[in-house]
């Protein structure tokens, strides 16, 4: 084999090498920045552990919130099937997914209340920022996504 054949076979591999290197790097933050979030850039290992403590403790009841809202929904579609559901029982079915609504609500302010008094000034701020453009209204120029909650203005 020629010398030059040579360089060329070393120059690909060493190729290959860096792009499957940095495949590698891509997808490894790609994977750690969505597990972590945006609030936890920059966060000491102790802040983290005491937001994740509070998180953990308001997950079980969003969790069973969650599984009977569910279960209010299949039963709302089961009488949506029915040629002619009783309105009574359409009543209860929206009232209880009101009510569950309502302390999802509460568990999720609750929630974001304690971990925002956990947090630093910094990562409070950004995470009321990422709060604001959730359920905020649009930036100008920036067409109004659906699904979309706006929070209204104190008077």
């Amino acid at each position: 084999m020629k010398t030059w054949t040579k360089w060329l076979i070393v120059a690909l591999a060493v190729s290959v090498a860096v792009n499957i290197a940095a495949l590698g790097v891509f997808v490894y933050h790609h994977a750690v920045r969505r597990q972590m979030g945006p609030m936890w850039h920059g966060m000491k290992p102790e802040k983290k552990s005491e937001v994740r403590s509070v998180r953990l403790r308001f997950k079980p009841r969003m969790d069973s919130l969650r599984h009977e809202m569910k279960m209010v929904r299949r039963e709302l579609l089961w009488l949506l099937r029915e040629p002619e559901p009783d309105p009574k029982e359409v009543d209860l079915r929206l009232d209880a997914a009101a009510r569950i609504q309502k302390e999802m609500n509460r568990v999720a302010f609750e929630s974001a209340r304690m971990i925002g008094a956990k947090l630093p000034p910094e990562q409070r701020a950004r995470m009321l920022r990422r709060f604001e453009r959730q359920f905020g209204p649009p930036s100008p120029g920036r067409p109004r996504r659906r699904n979309r909650r706006q929070i209204p203005k104190k008077p």
